[in-house]
């Protein structure tokens, strides 16, 4: 395994695939992929020690996301319809609202920060979040008024 001991920010590149070295890094910091073009996550630091930021790309899937977030875990403005491939356990805040999630499948067991969910097709209530997923914080979600 080879380490790199600093952040890494690869975003607003245009980016359509994340480089396949990257598979074979760990990094020490945290890592940016965001506000690119990206469909799939193939090719990502297997471990990150902080905040992982693949927000604001064309993901479909997050299959290829490390097992777990060291620090927050960020893929919001995506067109994401479930949380399949989302890491097991979030030691900061879980942010996954502006997509096109319907369903909750793949949420983390364990988020110790908040749970952003809001602006989803699928109304989901703090009830929902929490029967799939261990918040520690609190959750965020489209109230039904």
């Amino acid at each position: 395994m080879k380490y790199i001991n600093q952040s890494v920010d690869l975003s607003r590149l245009f980016l359509t695939s994340l480089p396949e070295w990257l598979a074979e890094v760990e990094i020490r910091g945290s890592f940016w992929c965001s506000n690119n073009q990206l469909t799939s996550l193939a090719g990502a630091p297997a471990k990150v020690h902080r905040d992982f930021y693949c927000y604001n790309n064309q993901l479909t899937s997050l299959v290829g996301a490390p097992a777990k977030a060291h620090g927050d875990f960020s893929c919001n403005k995506n067109q994401l319809t479930s949380l399949a491939g989302a890491p097991a356990k979030v030691q900061g805040n879980f942010y996954c609202n502006d997509n096109q999630l319907t369903s909750l499948a793949g949420a983390p067991a364990k988020v110790q920060g908040n749970f952003y969910c809001e602006n989803n097709p699928g109304k989901f209530t703090e009830e929902d979040v929490r029967k799939v997923c261990d918040v520690k914080g609190v959750v965020i979600f489209n109230r039904i008024l």
